[in-house]
């Protein structure tokens, strides 16, 4: 089913020579953003004890989603399409296996990451105190465990039936994004309210002045992060509702390219917005360069 689908896109490649070479541009330059920036923001929390937190697993986690999107689902994306404005069939059969398979499960590793990542912090500020004793590093660990198993079997369903595969990627995105929202909503009432009791003094809340204006800058990070990621992933849900509406047409093809590229791109974002809004990450991927570059001095001045 796979491989007659993929021949059946083949002969949109001739008449959208622009869009095949932008997207494949696009994804070659995210590439390589992605590989280095996520591998650095891996071994920056990998080596320093104090991102050791639930909140840093899940953010490990999606960095090594979006390390592998870069390492391998975008350069199969750019193989993909050449082998498809070619016209190889057969290569193009096993190229697009290889793709759907590794970038459906990676990028919906991410959505539900990012969305683990929400109910994560609306959980920091309803247990407040009893936060740490609940959410721990081990149940983080084997949370995320059982989201890489959910997208192996969400990969593989696009393999065997791409009519269920849409009813299920439909369903997985906006229940994800709605949950998210709603976490990141009720966090923003929740937070407005406990300043309002501390501007008036309430000396009975649980949560004090500096733990909230701590809390509320990694909640704003997590915002931004989640911001971004509803910018590149809504545009691929209404593709996704157009391609069932309408079918694939030249237009809707070249959305799908342009959507794709959009979705994958958010794999280099995401290390940049980690270095500007998280200060404790920021510091320990210092920390961790200071140490590369001093290891690589020391080297140097031995072999000398």
């Amino acid at each position: 089913m796979l491989c007659v689908q993929l021949t059946r896109w083949m002969h949109y490649a001739a008449q959208l020579k622009t869009t095949y070479l932008s997207t494949c541009v696009t994804n070659g330059l995210c590439s390589v953003v992605a590989v280095s920036g996520n591998l650095v923001i891996i071994l920056a929390i990998l080596r320093n004890s104090s991102l050791h937190t639930p909140s840093y697993v899940l953010l490990c986690n999606l960095a090594i989603s979006d390390l592998g999107v870069g390492l391998v689902a975008q350069p199969l994306f750019i193989a993909l399409r050449v082998t498809e404005a070619k016209g190889l069939v057969d290569i193009s059969c096993y190229l697009g296996f290889a793709y759907f398979s590794t970038a459906g499960c990676l990028v919906w590793l991410s959505l539900m990451t990012v969305t683990a990542i929400s109910v994560d912090r609306f959980l920091a500020v309803h247990l407040a105190i009893k936060y740490r004793s609940t959410v721990t590093v081990k149940k983080a660990k084997f949370l995320v465990v059982f989201l890489w198993i959910v997208s192996i079997l969400i990969a593989m369903v696009y393999v065997v039936d791409m009519e269920v595969y849409f009813v299920v990627i439909m369903t997985v995105i906006s229940s994800c994004l709605l949950l998210a929202s709603c976490n990141y909503f009720t966090i923003g009432r929740v937070l407005r309210r406990q300043q309002i009791q501390i501007h008036g003094r309430d000396r009975q809340q649980k949560v004090s002045p500096f733990n909230i204006r701590r809390y509320k800058k990694t909640v704003t990070s997590m915002m931004y992060i989640y911001g971004v990621f509803l910018l590149c992933y809504l545009p691929y849900l209404f593709f996704s509702l157009a391609l069932k509406l309408v079918g694939r047409t030249t237009t809707v093809h070249s959305a799908y390219l342009i959507t794709a590229t959009i979705v994958l791109s958010n794999s280099a974002l995401n290390p940049c917005l980690y270095y500007w809004r998280m200060s404790e990450l920021r510091l320990g991927i210092k920390q961790l360069l200071g140490r590369e570059v001093l290891g690589s001095v020391r080297e140097s001045s031995l072999q000398m």
